[in-house]
């Protein structure tokens, strides 16, 4: 196929995509070889895909059954940014106005994902491809659907495409200089602080990057929230003390629970309280489908582990040892003392 004219040869092979031809169809695993291996090998609910002309999205359901929650529901493409992580994402409408995100996520350090990114923006509409799981190891293509891309659309995606790019070029220099404390050696009022929580729909990420690819990401989203309140213009964000805690957890009232994450910071600035949009570890996540809310929380009562220590600026890396974690049993037990307690035997 000839190169398209303004477009740098494609640093990808072109892959064979799902068609008018095979809706209906289970896919044939030598044809859509490319297809079987980004889906079952590499573990791709939602991806990109070149065809040597255009650039399509695949999303692939558990089911078939699965689908039917999106029939009669609109779509439509918009794009959001995470650190060097640029992110399309396909809305449908859900309950009470409230859309449904679908994350695909181009990170844009890496030459082949750069290049999609920006030959999607280049593009005036994609296809999208509804596939699911048949439960005997193959994939049958469902439905496909073309998804506008209006002008407005392109020029925010561009923007956080050089946003996104941006952050990626900042290097892997050191945040600056940090020193590494036991927790344990924190007071019990700043282990029991009250702060701000800021919740994730863990499986959805892990779903969606890996497992390392899901750590790497929260904690990429930690770095740039810490980054932003080191050189924010409000000197008592820049002069802020507070600790940031982890707490895994399941959520939902049947099996299988969602599994969530919870980043706290507490205790978390006045200000943040008052005003969302002032509070950059919101900043950081809330663009992203994966978040599901930010509320008031104390991290001890949630079996947090508290993991770095702002300081007026000052980076402190928390160890949890021995020590540290019988603290954390102790300081649960003595205020509730009639509730499971999180933290295990107490070392």
């Amino acid at each position: 196929m000839p190169r398209d004219e303004g477009w740098p040869d494609a640093p990808i092979q072109p892959a064979r995509a799902p068609n008018g031809d095979t809706v209906g169809q289970r896919l044939d695993p030598g044809r859509f070889s490319d297809v079987y291996r980004l889906v079952l090998e590499e573990g791709r609910t939602y991806t990109g895909l070149w065809d040597g002309a255009s650039v399509h999205l695949l999303l692939v359901h558990p089911d078939v059954e699965a689908f039917d929650e999106l029939v009669d529901r609109d779509l439509w493409l918009g794009f959001s940014q995470q650190g060097s992580r640029w992110i399309a994402v396909v809305w449908a409408e859900g309950e009470a106005e409230k859309p449904v995100g679908f994350p695909y996520t181009f990170d844009v350090a890496r030459e082949a994902d750069r290049w999609l990114a920006a030959r999607l923006l280049g593009q005036t509409s994609t296809w999208l491809h509804h596939l699911a799981h048949d439960g005997a190891g193959a994939l049958v293509h469902i439905f496909s659907e073309r998804l506008p891309l209006t002008d407005a659309a392109r020029e925010e995606g561009r923007r956080l495409l050089a946003a996104a790019r941006a952050a990626a070029t900042e290097g892997d220099e050191p945040l600056w200089a940090t020193t590494t404390a036991s927790a344990a050696a924190l007071p019990d009022d700043v282990l029991a602080a009250e702060g701000i929580g800021y919740l994730v729909d863990y499986g959805a990420l892990v779903e969606r990057e890996g497992e390392e690819g899901a750590q790497e990401a929260l904690m990429e989203a930690v770095h740039r929230a810490l980054v932003v309140c080191r050189r924010h213009p409000r000197a008592d964000i820049r002069e802020a003390t507070f600790s940031v805690w982890v707490a895994e957890g399941t959520d939902g009232p049947v099996a299988p629970l969602r599994r969530l994450v919870t980043l706290f910071v507490a205790p978390a600035p006045d200000r943040w309280d008052r005003d969302a949009t002032a509070d950059p570890f919101w900043a950081m996540l809330e663009a992203d489908p994966v978040f599901v809310g930010r509320e008031r929380g104390r991290p001890l009562a949630a079996g947090a582990y508290p993991i770095v220590r702002y300081e007026g600026g000052r980076l402190v890396h928390l160890e949890l040892d021995e020590e540290a974690r019988a603290r954390l049993f102790c300081l649960f037990a003595v205020r509730w003392p009639d509730r499971p307690n999180p933290y295990g035997a107490g070392g």
